[in-house]
């Protein structure tokens, strides 16, 4: 028999219709340090799952208005959120190229409490980009290209660390 689709689809699509979740913030039990998250192209998931020391450093006044400087060594376990074929010149506002807006999803499901990230991008570029002949956006030689690359992907990262509160790490 044929379906009815005037029935069919308004009541199917609310059940696969696609929500944003953002993760919890919690921690779960198999972590044994506080995540730190690793968004960018596939290289992120080399480095999955390992822990990493950060060295932190904090400064405060004593009783004595003495000031004080106080380090310590931080656990933290990577955690990846991979976006797919994400390279340093997609990482610019004005990009219409599908990994921008797949960053800022990942970008956005990170836990409200997240204020420090990893950020790898940029090998592609190399690989796919930079050294083709008068590639758009690059100019004419490869220097060209990859010093504007370079200056593009910190603009951007600035732009994103402020726009999201966040502490960024290159990779």
């Amino acid at each position: 028999s044929e379906l009815n689709q005037n029935h069919l689809y308004p009541n199917i699509i609310p059940i696969i219709k696609p929500t944003y979740v953002p993760f919890q913030n919690v921690k779960p039990s198999f972590y044994h340090n506080e995540p730190i998250y690793a968004l960018g192209d596939s290289h992120v998931l080399s480095i999955a799952w390992q822990t990493i020391q950060i060295a932190a450093s904090s400064r405060h006044n004593n009783d004595d208005d003495v000031n004080i400087k106080k380090e310590s060594i931080q656990f933290r376990t990577i955690i990846p959120y991979p976006v797919t074929g994400l390279k340093a010149w997609h990482t610019r506002k004005q990009t219409k190229f599908f990994t921008y807006n797949n960053l800022k999803i990942n970008l956005q499901r990170l836990p409200s409490a997240t204020k420090t990230i990893l950020l790898s991008a940029g090998e592609i570029d190399c690989r796919e980009g930079i050294g083709g002949f008068k590639l758009q956006g690059y100019n004419e030689n490869c220097d060209d290209a990859v010093y504007n690359t370079v200056l593009e992907y910190v603009l951007a990262i600035q732009t994103i660390a402020e726009e999201y509160d966040l502490q960024i790490l290159l990779l």
